[in-house]
């Protein structure tokens, strides 16, 4: 049953292509936040029982069948019909068949739309500490690699040419540091958005005396959405800046896999390779083993910055107040969280099996890398710098 349904009699066929249009395939995404809506509804009837509007013997029922709910839902055995249009008509309408009239009253004083916020903000913050984790395995992971072979030289590069010594060390730790601030820049945004939209209903709040503090420590957030019809505006301005957040994470992933896909190339280079089983073949030369991995990880970086334009997209001319185009950001947004999982993951993979080729790198410290480092011993002789250069120039 659809949480708005009044009875009247409608005309199926019409109605059926209207619900497939608007529903979409939100029924399907919303597997992802049964957990959270579950976690939040428990901090709701809480709420509910503080405020006399449940009988303790009434809050533990429903705690009990949240408890199944959660059950059924990690053995894959609790479906979200399109009927059912979301996760939270589907949790509501079992606990009215399972509990009657006291399922019935787990919706008092909230909407789908601060229970839709709650549950979208606590599976972002899941996420982000979760990816956040993964990035600080991935720097440790690449620290590991610099200090294996921190011995082994290898040319440092600009505009793509050759231009001064430099060293696995140094490469490598210069995408640790920068996954380290990533990672902490995640961390930040997680805090920053773990702020409880519950109570705020549809945009309005609710006459009920329900205290919001109350529920948002039970739910585990760390702050209130004081105002509540920021709190309804807040979906996109949020979802917005965890985008732009995965985007600058993707801007360090991109240049990482650019300089793999250099640096294993046969002939030029060959500073590193990988197992047979990191690669792919051709469909018509034998002799072919590509690094498909590395050209698929640079092209989510696009991915990632098309999803973010998405959501960025919808905010546009958008009067205050709830507005279903919001709806159309859960795709977009949990698409982007599997992809990042699979691209740090597969990273950190990686750097724990790339073999390091010391004899091309030593053969690539050819002398031209070392022209600036001679002209500073001209310096320190007391050459003038620009005739220091000159010189070097001439030379070399």
């Amino acid at each position: 049953m659809k949480l708005w349904d009044k009875g009247q009699k409608l005309n199926k066929s019409l109605a059926s292509k209207v619900e497939d249009f608007c529903v979409g395939n939100d029924y399907l995404l919303d597997q992802e936040l049964v957990p959270y809506d579950v976690l939040c509804s428990k901090a709701h009837a809480d709420t509910l029982l503080k405020a006399g509007l449940l009988t303790k013997k009434e809050c533990t029922s429903l705690h009990k069948a949240f408890n199944e709910i959660l059950v059924l839902h990690k053995e894959g055995k609790f479906p979200i019909k399109k009927t059912d249009e979301d996760c939270h008509s589907a949790i509501e309408n079992y606990l009215t068949k399972k509990l009657g009239d006291v399922g019935k009253k787990i919706h008092t004083g909230r909407s789908r739309n601060d229970q839709v916020l709650a549950a979208m903000r606590k599976l972002s913050v899941a996420q982000l500490t979760h990816i956040s984790g993964d990035v600080g395995t991935l720097a440790k992971t690449m620290a590991s690699f610099a200090k294996k072979y921190k011995s082994v030289p290898m040319p440092g590069f600009t505009h793509m040419q050759k231009a001064m010594p430099s060293s696995i060390a140094l490469w490598a730790g210069s995408f640790k540091e920068s996954f380290q601030e990533d990672s902490k820049l995640m961390q930040s945004i997680a805090r920053h958005i773990n702020k409880s939209p519950l109570g705020s209903a549809a945009g309005y709040g609710t006459s009920l005396k329900l205290d919001r503090q109350f529920t948002a420590t039970q739910a585990g957030f760390n702050g209130v959405h004081k105002n509540v019809l920021f709190a309804q505006s807040s979906r996109l301005k949020y979802h917005t800046l965890i985008l732009d957040t995965l985007k600058q994470v993707m801007m360090t992933v991109n240049r990482l896999a650019s300089d793999l896909m250099l640096f294993t190339m046969d002939g030029s280079y060959k500073f590193f390779s990988l197992p047979d089983e990191f690669t792919t073949g051709s469909s018509i030369m034998p002799q072919k083993k590509n690094y498909d991995l590395f050209e698929l990880i640079r092209g989510h970086q696009s991915r990632i910055i098309g999803y973010a334009q998405q959501i960025a997209g919808l905010q546009s001319n958008l009067i205050s107040g709830y507005n279903r185009d919001v709806q159309l950001d859960k795709e977009p947004l949990l698409r982007s969280f599997y992809d990042m999982q699979n691209i740090i993951n597969l990273l950190t993979l990686v750097f724990k099996n790339l073999q390091v080729h010391e004899k091309n790198l030593l053969k690539s410290m050819t002398k031209e890398l070392y022209a600036t480092e001679q002209a500073y011993k001209l310096v320190e002789q007391g050459m003038p710098f620009r005739e220091a250069y000159k010189k070097i120039a001439k030379d070399i």
